[in-house]
Order: structure tokens, then sequence, then C-alpha cells
């Protein structure tokens, strides 16, 4: 059995707008200035997160559909959260019951471009892990 217990912190937490109550301006001030530090951090920390996940499990997924079926796969990466995967082949991308772990790529794009460049039929992927 696994558990996850995470009702350790709600005491020290229910304690916090007493303490406020107690606060300086200036000290007011710091922990303004702190809450803006941590937030910050817990941002950058779950972009790094983000992006090891897509690393980790999506990007082997594309590559391996791209692999079997001879495409070509081009990875953009746009800013810091959004990428863009772009599989080609020119005789067609067929995504059948032996794809299915590109489904849960598919899935999780957050828009979906299946198009024709060149004459070559083309699926693009766009990931924003900033949304995730």
């Amino acid at each position: 059995m696994e558990r996850y217990d995470f009702t350790v912190n709600t005491d020290m937490a229910g304690s916090v707008p007493e303490e406020l109550d107690r606060l300086t301006n200036k000290e007011m001030i710091a922990v303004h200035e702190a809450i803006q530090r941590i937030k910050q951090d817990t941002e950058t920390e779950e972009t790094i997160k983000q992006i090891e996940w897509f690393d980790n499990a999506i990007l082997p997924i594309l590559k391996t559909y791209a692999e079997r079926t001879s495409s070509i796969l081009d990875i953009e990466r746009d800013r810091e959260t959004l990428i863009q995967a772009t599989l080609r082949n020119p005789v067609g991308l067929d995504i059948s019951s032996e794809s299915h772990c590109l489904y849960m790529a598919i899935m999780s794009a957050v828009h979906i471009l299946v198009d024709n460049e060149d004459g070559d039929p083309v699926l693009v992927l766009t990931f924003d892990l900033k949304s995730s």
C-alpha cells in the first residue's frame, strides 16, 4: 500500500494569519518579497519538471514512432515552455493500434495540426508545458 499524507502541515499553515497580524510594515514588506521569491522559485522548479517530463515521457514516444515509420521528427523549442513536434513522412502517417503510446502524446498536446507541407503529410503537435 502507498500512502501520501499531506495533513501534517495544516496546523502550521493555519497559524500564519495570526502571525501576519503581529508584523510591522517593514516585516510585511520582507514577507511580501519572500513570497514573491518563493512563487518564482516554485514556478521555475515546475517548469524544469515539465521539461524533464516531456524529454523522458513524450519525446521517446515520438522518436520511437518516427523510427518505426521511417519518418522525420523535428522538435522546436520556441520558448522555455513551448515545444512543437513535427512528424513528416512522404508516404503518409499511419497511426494504428500498434501506435498506442502515440495516442498519449497526441492527447498531451495543446494543439494538433494535420497538414500537407511540400507534398508531404505532416502531424504537428504543440506542447505548452506551462499549462500542464
